[in-house]
């Protein structure tokens, strides 16, 4: 699944936006701040 640009991701209170197109990626929240995680590494990418 690919993220898209300006997709809001709310955990609680909390919330995030996204400001660029990325591919697969992975959100995530300790009670204080929320996290993105790419799941691919620019390794893996073929140009």
């Amino acid at each position: 699944m690919q993220t898209h640009t300006r997709v809001t991701v709310q955990f609680d209170d909390e919330k995030v936006t996204t400001r660029s197109t990325h591919g697969p990626a992975t959100f995530s929240f300790n009670k204080q701040t929320i996290t993105f995680a790419p799941k691919l590494k620019e390794e893996d990418i073929l140009v």
